[in-house]
């Protein structure tokens, strides 16, 4: 699929007919702390869901760039919720969040740059899902120079579950069994991991419901600014 673009000063100001603003230009909150939310869990566990329902709450979502002569947006803001995600969710694809911004120094430099605004931040995807330390050591990092709330929230999934949406999503195509029971095994490594540890917030979000409610309990978690997120 092309994609329409349009630069000013190798910045990308439009994407798809959408306006694309520079990070810096993300309104600063009233919060007196922030939050960062690292959404992880193994394939068909429901990591997207969250993101993509938020934003199609938003009415007034925007693109946003953190850096030039990027080929599309890095992420998504809310202000209703005063919440940056990192990445985008194309329509018609399963491929979005982190897994869209194609690496993981790229997502490094995006929760840099968003690090540095007062909004709350969420990421997700597969590419950084499957790493035990480095985003977990990152988020530290940040936090020693400028303080958030920082939690890792797992998708509580059952593996026959994370299967079955596999499989659906898929068409019904055969898949490898074996590579998703091994990132469940490894989900729940990390999750002992990150709870031994004891120094970041970890919550277990139980997803079985309909998507609504789903995002109702995350939102019960995770009570950000707006009020429509606890309603």
């Amino acid at each position: 699929m092309r994609h329409e673009r349009e630069y000013i000063d190798d910045w990308l100001v439009k994407y798809d007919g959408q306006p694309v603003v520079r990070w810096k230009m993300l309104p600063r909150s009233t919060a007196a702390v922030r939050t960062c939310i690292h959404l992880k869990g193994c394939n068909g566990s429901g990591k997207s869901t969250i993101p993509m329902q938020l934003l199609r709450l938003s009415k007034n979502r925007e693109y946003f760039a953190a850096r030039p002569n990027t080929t599309k947006p890095c992420g998504v803001y809310c202000p209703e919720l005063n919440l940056a995600i990192v990445g985008i969710y194309p329509e018609g694809t399963n491929c979005g969040g982190c897994d869209a911004v194609g690496d993981t120094q790229s997502v490094k430099t995006i929760l840099a740059a968003l690090w540095r605004r007062d909004c709350h931040i969420m990421f997700e995807g597969v590419i950084v899902g499957d790493i035990k330390s480095t985003f977990y050591e990152l988020m530290k990092a940040f936090n020693a120079v400028n303080r958030r709330e920082l939690s890792i929230c797992f998708m509580g999934t059952p593996l026959k579950e994370c299967l079955r949406r596999i499989q659906e999503r898929n068409g019904g195509k055969p898949i490898n069994e074996t590579l998703v029971e091994q990132k469940y095994r490894n989900s729940l490594g990390h999750l002992k991991y990150y709870l031994d540890q004891g120094d970041i917030d970890v919550k277990v979000l139980n997803t079985s419901g309909t998507k609504v409610e789903v995002l109702r309990k995350f939102c019960e978690l995770y009570p950000l600014e707006g009020e429509w997120s606890r309603s």
